[in-house]
Protein backbone atom coordinates (compact mmCIF):
# COMPACT_ATOMS: atom_id res chain seq x y z
CA UNK A 1 0.00 0.00 0.00
CA UNK A 2 1.37 3.45 -0.67
CA UNK A 3 3.11 5.15 2.33
CA UNK A 4 0.72 8.89 3.02
CA UNK A 5 2.76 12.09 1.75
CA UNK A 6 3.68 14.41 4.37
CA UNK A 7 3.13 17.50 3.97
CA UNK A 8 5.94 19.61 3.40
CA UNK A 9 7.11 21.71 6.05
CA UNK A 10 6.78 25.64 6.00
CA UNK A 11 10.54 27.29 4.83
CA UNK A 12 11.91 29.42 7.93
CA UNK A 13 12.62 32.51 6.55
CA UNK A 14 15.78 33.69 5.37
CA UNK A 15 18.59 34.90 8.01
CA UNK A 16 20.85 36.18 5.23
CA UNK A 17 19.74 40.07 6.05
CA UNK A 18 18.13 39.45 9.67
CA UNK A 19 21.15 41.73 11.16
CA UNK A 20 20.32 44.79 9.64
CA UNK A 21 16.62 44.90 10.43
CA UNK A 22 16.35 45.99 13.68
CA UNK A 23 13.47 45.52 15.62
CA UNK A 24 11.07 48.46 16.10
CA UNK A 25 12.25 48.82 20.05
CA UNK A 26 15.61 49.18 18.63
CA UNK A 27 14.83 52.00 16.19
CA UNK A 28 13.15 54.21 18.89
CA UNK A 29 15.97 53.63 20.66
CA UNK A 30 18.64 55.13 17.56
CA UNK A 31 16.82 57.93 17.54
CA UNK A 32 16.62 59.13 21.25
CA UNK A 33 20.36 58.86 21.02
CA UNK A 34 21.05 60.91 17.67
CA UNK A 35 18.65 63.55 19.51
CA UNK A 36 20.83 63.60 22.60
CA UNK A 37 23.83 63.52 20.28
CA UNK A 38 22.23 66.63 18.90
CA UNK A 39 21.79 68.14 21.68
CA UNK A 40 24.89 67.68 23.25
CA UNK A 41 26.80 68.63 19.63
CA UNK A 42 24.40 72.06 19.52
CA UNK A 43 25.34 73.14 23.13
CA UNK A 44 29.46 72.22 22.74
CA UNK A 45 28.84 74.75 19.63
CA UNK A 46 27.19 77.17 21.81
CA UNK A 47 30.02 77.04 24.22
CA UNK A 48 32.56 77.16 21.73
CA UNK A 49 30.59 80.61 20.00
CA UNK A 50 30.30 82.14 23.45
CA UNK A 51 34.24 80.90 24.88
CA UNK A 52 34.94 82.09 21.37
CA UNK A 53 33.80 85.39 21.36
CA UNK A 54 34.72 86.15 24.78
CA UNK A 55 37.88 84.78 24.22
CA UNK A 56 38.38 87.35 20.96
CA UNK A 57 36.98 90.83 23.31
CA UNK A 58 39.46 89.80 25.58
CA UNK A 59 42.59 89.70 23.41
CA UNK A 60 41.23 92.79 21.93
CA UNK A 61 41.09 94.60 25.06
CA UNK A 62 44.49 93.31 25.88
CA UNK A 63 45.81 93.98 22.56
CA UNK A 64 44.56 97.96 22.94
CA UNK A 65 45.92 98.02 26.27
CA UNK A 66 49.77 97.41 25.01
CA UNK A 67 51.75 100.52 24.57
CA UNK A 68 51.73 101.09 20.94
CA UNK A 69 47.62 101.25 21.21
CA UNK A 70 48.14 104.11 23.91
CA UNK A 71 48.19 107.74 22.98
CA UNK A 72 48.25 110.88 25.51
CA UNK A 73 45.83 113.31 25.48
CA UNK A 74 48.23 116.04 24.33
CA UNK A 75 48.73 114.31 21.31
CA UNK A 76 45.36 114.21 19.63
CA UNK A 77 46.21 116.20 16.14
CA UNK A 78 43.86 119.64 15.61
CA UNK A 79 42.75 119.74 12.31
CA UNK A 80 43.53 123.13 11.89
CA UNK A 81 45.86 123.91 14.18
CA UNK A 82 44.84 126.54 16.30
CA UNK A 83 44.98 130.15 14.88
CA UNK A 84 47.91 132.46 16.23
CA UNK A 85 45.40 134.55 17.88
CA UNK A 86 44.34 131.82 20.70
CA UNK A 87 47.24 132.44 23.03
CA UNK A 88 47.26 129.25 24.99
CA UNK A 89 47.73 127.31 21.26
CA UNK A 90 47.34 124.12 20.58
CA UNK A 91 48.39 122.26 24.22
CA UNK A 92 46.92 124.71 26.24
CA UNK A 93 43.46 124.27 24.23
CA UNK A 94 44.16 120.69 24.26
CA UNK A 95 44.60 120.89 28.57
CA UNK A 96 41.84 123.32 28.88
CA UNK A 97 39.27 120.70 27.23
CA UNK A 98 41.33 117.88 29.61
CA UNK A 99 40.09 119.72 32.49
CA UNK A 100 42.35 118.22 34.58
CA UNK A 101 40.57 114.72 34.54
CA UNK A 102 43.37 112.82 35.00
CA UNK A 103 42.26 109.78 33.45
CA UNK A 104 42.20 111.40 30.01
CA UNK A 105 45.83 111.91 30.75
CA UNK A 106 47.29 108.47 28.71
CA UNK A 107 44.13 106.30 27.41
CA UNK A 108 43.45 103.13 25.26
CA UNK A 109 42.42 103.90 21.54
CA UNK A 110 39.57 100.79 22.56
CA UNK A 111 38.32 102.66 25.73
CA UNK A 112 38.23 106.35 23.80
CA UNK A 113 34.73 107.36 22.81
CA UNK A 114 34.07 109.92 19.76
CA UNK A 115 31.06 110.75 20.51
CA UNK A 116 31.81 112.31 24.32
CA UNK A 117 35.50 113.48 23.28
CA UNK A 118 33.38 115.98 20.79
CA UNK A 119 31.14 117.12 23.47
CA UNK A 120 34.34 117.92 25.76
CA UNK A 121 35.66 120.07 22.41
CA UNK A 122 32.53 121.98 21.87
CA UNK A 123 32.13 122.99 25.39
CA UNK A 124 35.25 125.15 24.82
CA UNK A 125 34.72 128.77 24.34
CA UNK A 126 37.30 129.25 21.29
CA UNK A 127 35.39 126.13 19.29
CA UNK A 128 33.32 127.22 16.73
CA UNK A 129 31.95 123.64 15.93
CA UNK A 130 34.04 120.14 16.32
CA UNK A 131 32.50 118.44 13.19
CA UNK A 132 34.37 115.23 13.30
CA UNK A 133 36.61 112.80 15.39
CA UNK A 134 38.53 109.85 13.79
CA UNK A 135 40.82 107.01 14.74
CA UNK A 136 43.49 106.23 12.91
CA UNK A 137 45.34 102.67 14.52
CA UNK A 138 47.41 102.25 16.29
CA UNK A 139 47.47 105.65 17.84
CA UNK A 140 46.26 108.31 16.48
CA UNK A 141 42.95 110.59 16.75
CA UNK A 142 42.11 113.66 14.85
CA UNK A 143 39.72 116.02 15.06
CA UNK A 144 38.29 118.75 13.02
CA UNK A 145 37.52 122.21 14.44
CA UNK A 146 36.19 125.79 13.13
CA UNK A 147 37.42 128.54 15.65
CA UNK A 148 35.68 131.29 16.50
CA UNK A 149 37.68 134.73 14.99
CA UNK A 150 37.67 137.75 16.84
CA UNK A 151 36.36 141.35 14.67
CA UNK A 152 36.35 143.86 17.38
CA UNK A 153 37.31 144.56 20.71
CA UNK A 154 34.20 145.74 22.74
CA UNK A 155 34.19 148.43 25.65
CA UNK A 156 31.40 149.07 27.58
CA UNK A 157 30.11 152.51 28.28
CA UNK A 158 30.30 153.01 32.24
CA UNK A 159 32.80 150.59 33.59
CA UNK A 160 35.37 150.52 30.73
CA UNK A 161 35.21 146.59 30.51
CA UNK A 162 36.86 144.93 27.56
CA UNK A 163 35.73 141.64 25.70
CA UNK A 164 36.32 140.55 22.04
CA UNK A 165 33.26 138.87 20.11
CA UNK A 166 33.05 137.29 16.59
CA UNK A 167 30.95 138.54 13.53
CA UNK A 168 28.11 137.19 15.30
CA UNK A 169 28.35 138.89 18.44
CA UNK A 170 29.27 135.66 20.29
CA UNK A 171 31.33 136.97 23.37
CA UNK A 172 35.54 135.61 23.21
CA UNK A 173 37.81 135.56 26.15
CA UNK A 174 39.83 138.41 25.74
CA UNK A 175 42.32 137.44 28.51
CA UNK A 176 43.04 134.75 25.84
CA UNK A 177 43.24 137.24 23.12
CA UNK A 178 46.63 137.71 21.36
CA UNK A 179 45.50 141.28 20.13
CA UNK A 180 48.60 141.52 17.85
CA UNK A 181 47.83 138.38 15.57
CA UNK A 182 43.98 139.02 15.42
CA UNK A 183 44.20 141.51 12.02
CA UNK A 184 42.85 144.95 12.08
CA UNK A 185 39.79 144.97 15.39
CA UNK A 186 37.33 147.86 15.62
CA UNK A 187 36.45 148.63 18.99
CA UNK A 188 32.57 148.85 19.88
CA UNK A 189 31.41 150.87 22.26
CA UNK A 190 28.54 149.52 23.55
CA UNK A 191 26.04 150.01 26.92
CA UNK A 192 26.91 148.28 29.84
CA UNK A 193 24.81 145.17 30.02
CA UNK A 194 22.88 143.88 33.23
CA UNK A 195 23.82 140.18 32.79
CA UNK A 196 27.39 139.14 32.88
CA UNK A 197 29.01 138.73 29.20
CA UNK A 198 29.92 134.62 29.19
CA UNK A 199 32.58 133.33 26.59
CA UNK A 200 30.86 130.93 24.37
CA UNK A 201 27.89 132.32 24.58
CA UNK A 202 26.08 135.29 22.58
CA UNK A 203 26.24 139.35 24.10
CA UNK A 204 23.29 139.18 26.37
CA UNK A 205 20.10 141.51 25.72
CA UNK A 206 19.25 143.09 28.63
CA UNK A 207 19.71 146.84 29.57
CA UNK A 208 21.88 147.86 32.72
CA UNK A 209 19.33 150.13 34.07
CA UNK A 210 15.68 151.04 34.14
CA UNK A 211 16.24 153.33 30.62
CA UNK A 212 14.37 150.87 28.54
CA UNK A 213 16.39 151.63 25.35
CA UNK A 214 13.93 151.06 21.98
CA UNK A 215 16.25 149.33 20.86
CA UNK A 216 17.45 146.12 22.08
CA UNK A 217 21.37 146.13 23.35
CA UNK A 218 22.08 142.49 21.74
CA UNK A 219 20.54 143.90 18.31
CA UNK A 220 22.62 146.52 18.43
CA UNK A 221 25.78 144.77 19.29
CA UNK A 222 24.81 142.00 16.69
CA UNK A 223 24.78 145.15 14.26
CA UNK A 224 27.79 146.73 15.11
CA UNK A 225 29.87 143.00 15.48
CA UNK A 226 28.35 142.06 11.65
CA UNK A 227 29.86 145.85 10.65
CA UNK A 228 32.95 144.94 12.34
CA UNK A 229 33.72 141.78 10.28
CA UNK A 230 32.79 143.77 7.12
CA UNK A 231 35.67 146.28 7.75
CA UNK A 232 38.08 143.73 9.19
CA UNK A 233 37.40 141.66 5.60
CA UNK A 234 37.52 145.41 3.52
CA UNK A 235 41.01 146.53 5.79
CA UNK A 236 42.82 143.15 4.94
CA UNK A 237 42.08 142.88 1.65
CA UNK A 238 42.69 146.41 0.36
CA UNK A 239 45.52 146.47 2.81
CA UNK A 240 44.26 150.77 3.54
CA UNK A 241 46.87 152.96 5.33
CA UNK A 242 45.40 156.52 5.09
CA UNK A 243 43.44 157.20 8.26
CA UNK A 244 40.15 158.61 6.62
CA UNK A 245 40.10 154.55 5.04
CA UNK A 246 40.74 153.14 8.60
CA UNK A 247 37.57 152.73 10.59
CA UNK A 248 38.36 153.02 14.51
CA UNK A 249 35.26 152.47 16.23
CA UNK A 250 32.19 151.82 16.31
CA UNK A 251 29.50 153.82 18.60
CA UNK A 252 26.51 151.75 19.27
CA UNK A 253 25.12 152.48 22.53
CA UNK A 254 22.53 154.61 21.32
CA UNK A 255 19.15 153.92 20.00
CA UNK A 256 18.47 155.66 17.09
CA UNK A 257 21.62 155.32 15.03
CA UNK A 258 25.07 153.67 15.01
CA UNK A 259 28.38 155.81 13.87
CA UNK A 260 31.54 154.52 12.74
CA UNK A 261 34.79 156.65 14.08
CA UNK A 262 37.45 157.01 11.61
CA UNK A 263 41.02 157.16 12.44
CA UNK A 264 41.21 161.09 11.51
CA UNK A 265 38.22 161.34 14.28
CA UNK A 266 36.02 161.77 11.12
CA UNK A 267 32.30 160.78 12.06
CA UNK A 268 30.31 158.47 9.69
CA UNK A 269 26.46 157.76 10.10
CA UNK A 270 26.58 154.36 8.97
CA UNK A 271 23.08 152.89 10.19
CA UNK A 272 20.07 154.74 11.33
CA UNK A 273 18.42 152.05 13.56
CA UNK A 274 15.14 154.08 13.62
CA UNK A 275 14.42 152.84 10.10
CA UNK A 276 17.21 150.08 9.58
CA UNK A 277 15.46 148.87 6.31
CA UNK A 278 14.17 152.09 4.56
CA UNK A 279 14.03 151.84 0.86
CA UNK A 280 17.10 152.67 -1.00
CA UNK A 281 19.61 151.99 1.35
CA UNK A 282 22.64 151.40 0.35
CA UNK A 283 24.96 148.45 1.04
CA UNK A 284 27.96 148.53 3.60
CA UNK A 285 29.91 147.68 0.44
CA UNK A 286 28.07 150.66 -1.52
CA UNK A 287 28.93 153.10 1.74
CA UNK A 288 32.21 151.90 1.71
CA UNK A 289 33.50 152.59 -2.05
CA UNK A 290 31.64 156.28 -1.71
CA UNK A 291 33.86 156.95 1.25
CA UNK A 292 36.88 156.03 -0.45
CA UNK A 293 35.93 157.99 -3.18
CA UNK A 294 35.18 160.87 -1.50
CA UNK A 295 38.08 160.65 0.67
CA UNK A 296 40.65 159.98 -2.49
CA UNK A 297 39.37 162.97 -4.46
CA UNK A 298 39.33 165.35 -1.38
CA UNK A 299 42.55 164.40 0.25
CA UNK A 300 40.74 163.07 2.96
CA UNK A 301 36.94 163.31 4.35
CA UNK A 302 37.81 166.84 5.45
CA UNK A 303 35.24 167.35 8.59
CA UNK A 304 34.74 170.30 10.14
CA UNK A 305 34.24 170.40 14.01
CA UNK A 306 30.37 168.89 14.82
CA UNK A 307 30.16 167.58 11.48
CA UNK A 308 29.75 164.22 10.10
CA UNK A 309 29.14 162.39 6.75
CA UNK A 310 25.53 160.72 6.05
CA UNK A 311 24.69 158.73 3.05
CA UNK A 312 21.88 159.42 0.57
CA UNK A 313 19.85 156.72 -1.89
CA UNK A 314 22.73 157.81 -4.43
CA UNK A 315 25.02 160.00 -2.75
CA UNK A 316 27.42 160.97 0.60
CA UNK A 317 26.36 164.77 2.08
CA UNK A 318 28.06 166.40 5.20
CA UNK A 319 25.76 166.80 8.26
CA UNK A 320 26.55 168.35 11.44
CA UNK A 321 24.93 167.18 14.83
CA UNK A 322 23.11 170.08 15.56
CA UNK A 323 20.55 169.24 13.11
CA UNK A 324 21.67 171.86 10.79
Amino acid sequence: CALPISPTPPTPPSKRFARLVTSPVARRLAVSKIGRAGILLAAALGLLVVGGSSLSRNLVIWLHAQKPYQLSFRDIELVPEPPKWIRPGRLGLLEEVRDGRVALDRFSMADLNLDLLLNDFRRNPWIARAERAAKTYPNKVSIQLVYFEPVAIVQTERDGRKFSVDRDGTVLRFGDLDIDQAGPLVEIIVAKPRDEPKPGLAWPGDADDSRMPKVDPQFRLLTAAKLAGFFKQKLIAEGTTSPAFVPERIVAQHDKAIFVQMKDKSFVLWKSLSNPDSPGEPTDSEKWNRLIAKAKSEGGLRLKKGEYIDFTTDGVVTKRFDGT
